[in-house]
């Protein structure tokens, strides 16, 4: 029987494994999206709405350059 048990623990633990992967992917792709999404209405905006909110282009340019999956961990973590 304890091998049984010991079965049944490794295939819940691998269960738990894939269930949390696939939820950390659908987040990252989400927040990927997000992310493009508001870069492109940044790029977009004129420079009268920029002035209006206290910004200019040379202020929100780095965060336009800035590619979308940076703050995302490497492979392996």
């Amino acid at each position: 029987m304890p091998q049984d048990q010991s079965a049944g623990n490794a295939k819940a633990t691998r269960q738990g494994f894939v269930g949390t992967a696939i939820r950390r992917l659908f987040a990252n792709l989400v927040s990927m999206q997000k992310k493009s999404r508001d870069h492109n209405n940044l790029r977009h905006l004129d420079d009268r709405l920029l002035k209006d909110v206290g910004l200019t282009k040379s202020d929100i340019e780095p965060y336009i350059a800035a590619p979308v999956m940076k703050d995302f961990p490497p492979r392996g973590y």
